[in-house]
């Protein structure tokens, strides 16, 4: 798309003090009546991409910090103001019906009648959604043409061009049995082998390997173990708190501390799922979503199985399209999604998240952790409470299409 049409698009939504860039357009917040404080961006601080994922433009806003395609925000708009804003999906899809002039001047009126016989089907499905406040789930992909199958096997086919990461490069940091730290928080040995987790004493991490569908190794990151100690000079961290801040230092040298998680480079998080390469041996009648890698290995470790991360809490779309194409399997009944996030404002955030793009083409629930844990905190026992006994239903079909 080029930045003109997208310039043309964005004003035809309401955005003001529109500016054109490098292959970029920057202009006030579509979203600042509902993230902004007093309802309004004094100066243009969102920034939107011609040319993003699979094409299609995508947005960020440096004063409220939302981001993500121009397609959610449009259906978003779509869902908050009730307005008919089905000419701007149509002119993000390329359709030929929608021209620049067109949308240079004022928005369409929701009375006006939409001829094509297509382009009226869409717009009756996205009113029925509208009603059933599923807004965000309009055509989210132009290459999505009919309802089934519900997800996008392109979203899936892109993350086979990640280049594969040579086994010879992790295979000397496995190790037989768990490191003190990984046993501390309960792995087993089994756990520690299937999952073929390792070790890099020089960096001091535990190093959690990352496979596709196919099997192919695509990520390392790799979790610090010794937070309490300075890499540099051994010496001690200090945490301290001034004016309602936290901030840890090196008692010694004054360093600050590494990051608790490094990745491997080219590390694509919201792509891939922690764990997808097990789903076909893991098959039963619930798919368990969780935030973090530890939170995957004790809940399979405790029999909630298949079970898969996201690696955060910013959910991509790439990862949704998978769970959805997981859980709805052709030849077999849908599976329940159930989304066990952690128990603090951004668990509750991503659940929500999750479970709004989910809603709809797959069954989804969630479960928070308490106030203050995850998953990987609790024991057997509280998971059990708090999920239920774990459910086995073997099955053989294959999960994912060539």
């Amino acid at each position: 798309m080029t930045p003109h049409r997208l310039q043309s698009i964005l004003m035809a939504l309401g955005a003001r003090n529109v500016s054109l860039g490098n292959n970029r357009v920057t202009c006030s917040c579509l979203l600042a009546q509902w993230t902004h404080s007093g309802g309004r961006d004094s100066r243009p601080s969102m920034v939107v991409f011609a040319e993003g994922r699979h094409g299609d433009p995508i947005y960020s806003c440096q004063g409220c910090h939302r981001q993500g395609a121009l397609r959610d925000l449009v259906c978003f708009l779509w869902y908050k103001t009730r307005r008919n804003l089905m000419f701007a999906i149509e002119a993000l899809d390329g359709t030929e019906g929608v021209s620049l002039d067109q949308l240079k001047g004022e928005p369409f009126d929701e009375a006006l009648p939409v001829k094509n016989p297509i382009l009226r089907e869409k717009a009756n499905r996205a009113a029925r959604l509208i009603q059933d406040g599923g807004a965000h789930e309009i055509y989210r992909r132009k290459r999505q043409e009919n309802d089934a199958p519900w997800h996008d096997k392109y979203a899936v086919a892109a993350s086979d061009k990640v280049p594969e990461i040579p086994w010879s490069e992790y295979e000397g940091h496995l190790t037989d049995e768990p490191h003190p730290y990984a046993a501390q928080r309960g792995v087993s040995v089994e756990t520690w082998q299937t999952w073929e987790l390792g070790v890099d004493p020089k960096m001091r991490r535990v190093l959690f390997p990352m496979r596709d569908h196919r099997g192919r190794l695509v990520a390392i990151s790799g979790r610090l173990y010794e937070e309490e100690v300075c890499l540099r000079c051994r010496g001690k961290m200090i945490t301290t708190q001034a004016e309602g801040k936290k901030r840890t230092l090196c008692g010694q040298c004054g360093k600050a501390p590494p990051p608790k998680y490094l990745h491997s480079k080219g590390f694509k998080r919201n792509v891939f799922l922690y764990g997808e390469h097990l789903l076909p041996h893991d098959s039963g009648v619930k798919l368990y979503v969780v935030e973090g890698h530890l939170d995957t290995l004790l809940m399979w470790q405790a029999g909630y199985r298949p079970v898969v991360a996201t690696l955060g809490t910013k959910v991509g779309e790439s990862q949704v399209e998978r769970i959805v194409h997981y859980a709805s399997v052709p030849g077999r009944p849908l599976r329940v999604v159930l989304v066990v996030h952690d128990g603090d404002d951004a668990g509750r955030e991503m659940g929500t998240r999750l479970k709004s793009m989910v809603a709809g083409r797959v069954p989804v629930f969630s479960r928070p952790a308490p106030d203050g844990s995850d998953p990987a905190q609790m024991s057997p026992l509280e998971l059990r409470s708090l999920l239920g006994p774990p459910v086995r239903e073997p099955v053989d079909t294959p999960l994912f299409m060539p």
